[in-house]
């Protein structure tokens, strides 16, 4: 800031505070990791503080909101960064964990991650990839399950319960 240059560190904090109280309800003004209409923060003090008040009041969204969203077109890096970092083992608790005919949504949309190509491509396999490694775990689970996995289209008859 500017403002450091001439010695005016202390201005400069109660500026920041100001700021923030003032912004508080515009929670998304404080997401440093999104380009904004002011350009890059590059004094530190306020980029820590926008970050802190980001991460405090904005929760990393829930992997099946991620996936819902990502049905309706809504998603961005940080959404895909979620679910590339999750493990096969992560994906089992989530199908397992999901009722309904969300289930269906969900699933659906992992194994669609399989044909993508293009920005995201590796990103979007290796979402298929543990998707599918998850499901094949499930389905070595019961009879049952081996024939609800089939009805996603992965093949299934090679699989021995457990």
């Amino acid at each position: 800031m500017l403002l450091r240059k001439f010695d005016m560190t202390v201005e400069v904090t109660q500026l920041i505070t100001q700021f923030i109280l003032r912004r508080k309800e515009d929670i998304e003004i404080f997401n440093v990791k999104k380009q904004n209409s002011f350009g890059e923060i590059l004094d530190g003090e306020l980029y820590e503080e926008c970050r802190a008040i980001f991460e405090v009041n904005n929760p990393q969204k829930e992997p099946e909101r991620i996936i819902l969203d990502i049905c309706n077109g809504d998603w961005n890096s940080e959404d895909m960064s979620i679910l590339v970092d999750m493990l096969s083992d992560d994906y089992y608790r989530l199908f397992k964990r999901i009722k309904g005919p969300d289930l269906s949504y969900i699933i659906h949309q992992c194994l669609k991650f399989g044909g993508q190509s293009g920005y995201l491509e590796k990103e979007c396999l290796k979402i298929y990839e543990v998707a599918r490694e998850a499901l094949i775990k499930i389905a070595k689970e019961s009879d049952i399950n081996k024939e609800r996995v089939k009805l996603f289209g992965i093949d299934v008859d090679e699989i021995t319960l457990k």
